[in-house]
């Protein structure tokens, strides 16, 4: 998330970049607000920005996710 307070979220688009050259499979969303760390936690944010639901999708496609 942009508004990360740990982690400057262009660190993420610099490793979508070199994930995306090397043709490495992996899921980058980027989004104005969320802060940091927010995995599969149950928040506010990732209700309502559909995050966990779009994650699992990703893993279950990959399977990742059982």
């Amino acid at each position: 998330s942009a508004d990360d307070p740990v982690v400057d979220y262009r660190n993420s688009l610099v490793l979508d970049r070199v994930l995306t050259a090397r043709h490495l499979p992996h899921l980058f969303a980027t989004y104005p607000t969320g802060g940091h760390g927010y995995g599969m936690k149950d928040t506010p944010f990732t209700r309502s920005s559909g995050w966990q639901e779009r994650l699992w999708s990703w893993l279950v496609a990959t399977g990742m996710g059982r």
